[in-house]
């Protein structure tokens, strides 16, 4: 069985949507592999490479999309597939502001959890705000500064704190290896480790090489 069926089943609605005559947007998606798959500092695929693919389409301040990867949490889960969409409130010079909604959900086991999100940002700064519709425990906001004297890759680095106390510090890299090939990196601390104990290892250096198309 294909573990991304369902995924790519709601990948084939949305495309036949969006291709249909009556509907003009624009659409952009990829597919890649990574090293594993963190998510708020905390492996989803039990420290072992992952698959994942999007696709997203936008008409004028409207945006909508599916992201799916390989999961493995020691049960029968094996796809996280998640729907979102939103809209850009204000783009005007160097700020933009996004509100939006996403839903997680797994092709088993598991039920969906669903999310209401704010992203502003300005001039390589960086803030969104997750509020969990059902369990406030796992509100999420996170800070991301850009940093602008490293030449070799795009560098940032981010501050996350969920609302039950954990905190979460990464730093993450990407270059351009073509106009559509992007190997990307992100070093972090979970919310599980002490900051000064963080060394680099499997289970907290995520690797990443994506195709855009």
């Amino acid at each position: 069985m294909n573990i991304f069926k369902t995924a790519l089943t709601n990948l084939s609605v949305m495309g036949a949507l969006l291709f249909s005559p009556m509907m003009i947007a624009d659409v952009s998606g990829s597919v890649g592999i990574s090293s594993d798959y963190f998510w708020r500092g905390v492996s989803q695929n039990n420290m072992s490479p992952a698959i994942d693919l999007s696709l997203e389409v936008s008409e004028g301040r409207w945006f909508g999309g599916v992201w799916a990867s390989q999961v493995d949490f020691g049960d029968e889960a094996r796809v996280e597939y998640d729907l979102y969409g939103g809209i850009n409130v204000v783009s005007h010079n160097d700020f933009e502001l996004d509100l939006g909604y996403i839903q997680y959900r797994w092709d088993r086991v598991y039920d969906d959890v669903e999310e209401v999100f704010i992203t502003a940002s300005y001039k390589g700064l960086d803030m969104s705000y997750h509020r969990d519709r059902h369990d406030a425990r796992s509100n999420y906001l996170e800070v991301g500064v850009d940093v602008p004297w490293v030449d070799m890759v795009d560098m940032s680095v981010h501050y996350g704190l969920l609302n039950n106390g954990d905190d979460i510090y990464s730093i993450k890299m990407s270059k351009n290896l073509s106009d559509r090939l992007i190997l990307s990196a992100m070093l972090f601390q979970g919310p599980d480790e002490n900051l000064d104990d963080v060394s680099i290892g499997r289970d907290n250096l995520m690797v990443a090489l994506h195709y855009n198309f």
